[in-house]
């Protein structure tokens, strides 16, 4: 009975060392990057892609009528007396 109480003991003993030199040897490495990013890499939200804005209202306004294809964004809440937004298409035939 004791040898097998001394086993499993020795059995933890050794599995928290493999442990311990696992985690010692499985680094990321530095992490340091050698030199910072050259300027001008990053583009605004307009040079990739030009949106349009769709104003906010805090009273009702009438109908923002999009007529030209594109990106569109509302700038807040659009408060409207009737419909909001109205999208006309034309339908190549």
């Amino acid at each position: 009975m004791k040898a097998i109480r001394r086993h499993k003991k020795t059995l933890a003993a050794g599995t928290l060392l493999l442990a311990a030199v696992c985690i010692g040897t499985l680094t990321a490495g530095n992490l340091n990057p050698p030199a910072p990013p050259t300027s001008g890499t990053m583009k605004t939200l307009d040079q990739v892609e030009p949106r349009i804005p769709i104003p906010a209202s805090a009273t009702p306004t009438d109908v923002f009528t999009i007529n030209q294809p594109g990106s569109y964004y509302l700038t807040g809440d659009r408060h409207c007396s009737d419909a909001g937004i109205q999208v006309n298409v034309e339908c190549d035939d």
